[in-house]
This record gives C-alpha cells, sequence and structure tokens, in this order.
C-alpha cells in the first residue's frame, strides 16, 4: 500500500510540474507580445502596437463605455485620434497572466500614459487566442482611471 501511495505521488509531482511548466510559458510568451507591443507604442509604430490586435469582426475593444467591435473599426479609433504615430508613452505593470488551455490567456495589469501634459493611468484585462501560432488580442477591456 505505501508504495502505490509513493508511486501515486510522484505521478502527480511530474503531472503538476508539466502544467506549472507550461503555465510559466503561456506567461512568458504573452508577456513578450505585451512589451513588444508597448516598445512599438513608445517609438511612434502605430502599426506594430496593432499588430497583436486579431484581425478579426469577433475582435473587442471596450474603453470610455463604449463597445468597438471588429479589428478594423478598433484601429480605425486609434487612426482618428493619432493619425499613423503612436504618440506619447505607455507603460504597464503589476501583469497577471492566467492561462485559459492550451491556446487561450487572460492578462490583467496596470497602466499609465502620458503625452505632454496629459497623464491617465488605469488597468487592463485582456483576453489572448493563440492563432495560428502567434498570441492574439481578441478582447481587450480598458478601463481609465486618474486623469489630470
Amino acid at each position: 500500500m505505501n508504495r502505490l501511495m509513493i508511486l501515486s505521488a510522484v505521478v502527480l509531482a511530474g503531472c503538476s510540474g508539466g502544467d506549472a511548466r507550461s503555465d510559466e510559458d503561456v506567461a512568458a510568451s504573452v508577456e513578450a507580445v505585451l512589451t513588444a507591443q508597448r516598445d512599438a507604442w513608445n517609438a511612434g509604430d502605430l502599426n506594430g502596437y496593432l499588430a497583436p490586435i486579431a484581425d478579426l469582426d469577433s475582435a473587442r475593444h471596450i474603453i470610455g463605455g463604449q463597445i468597438i467591435r471588429g479589428y478594423d473599426d478598433i484601429a480605425a479609433g486609434y487612426r482618428i485620434r493619432n493619425g499613423d504615430v503612436a504618440r506619447g508613452e505607455i507603460d504597464f505593470s503589476g501583469l497577471e497572466v492566467t492561462p485559459l488551455g492550451d491556446d487561450a490567456a487572460l492578462a490583467l495589469a496596470d497602466f499609465s500614459f502620458e503625452m505632454g501634459d496629459v497623464r491617465r493611468s488605469g488597468v487592463f484585462t485582456l483576453v489572448l487566442r493563440r492563432i495560428d501560432g502567434e498570441w492574439q488580442i481578441v478582447h481587450d477591456h480598458t478601463t481609465l482611471g486618474g486623469e489630470s
């Protein structure tokens, strides 16, 4: 009986270690996507910033009490506000990534935005899916906090 319990414990430990590693891989991959997106914005590269947003009609961006549906309308909103150049500096902190299976993840973080005298901060929640091997944002709910 003791051998069976020890064998079970070893098998379970091995299984949970694999899951933890997979979760770490997902978290690292999602963080890399969001870091590249932030860096593109800060370099003025609006196309680079938009790149990880899924080019799907089902993509959603919720901000300022509005739901923007579809990649084309999401991208158009950014272009209307910014032209073809990302403006200001953005950053995020406290990133938490929760895998939702092999090909989906939830990301939550605080963000800050500065452009001249304008400073905004808030939180975002993203749902990302792995589409054709790439992590893409399919849902973005951004809540603005302090504005000055």
